[in-house]
């Protein structure tokens, strides 16, 4: 895996959530530099680079063309985060959610990548006035 690209991508996702901003998955030149069968891989990495993903998923943070997440964030959801998909969307089945249930799910996960910036930027402001 190229370490680089994973860095790069994670720092994307990170300006990205300070700025509230919504890129295509599509328009990130980082991560089409990659083969398709290694884009998930790589996408997944960066993610875990900025933390917990059981808490927060900055993944949530790339739209696909009808302004939801990709398929990875449910994914993802589904692998670190079982309890609140089931919640969500009334059990792990094979088929892909719902886009009612999509809506409200990725909105209140991308409130929770915003507020994990501004958390981190205020730590970061304290370090630096001590």
């Amino acid at each position: 895996m190229d370490t680089e690209l994973v860095s790069r991508i994670a720092r994307t996702a990170e300006s990205t959530a300070a700025n509230k901003r919504l890129p295509r998955i599509e328009d990130s030149t980082s991560y089409v530099e990659v083969r398709l069968a290694e884009c998930h891989s790589v996408l997944d990495d960066a993610v875990r680079i900025l933390g917990d993903v059981n808490v927060f998923d900055y993944g949530v943070l790339l739209a696909s063309y009808n302004g939801l997440t990709d398929k990875d964030f449910f994914q993802r959801s589904r692998r670190y985060r079982l309890g609140e998909f089931i919640e969500v969307f009334g059990g792990p089945a094979r088929v892909p959610p719902w886009r009612k249930k999509k809506c409200p799910l990725v909105t209140k996960k991308r409130e929770r990548v915003y507020a994990h910036v501004e958390w981190a930027k205020a730590l970061d402001d304290r370090r630096e006035c001590a």
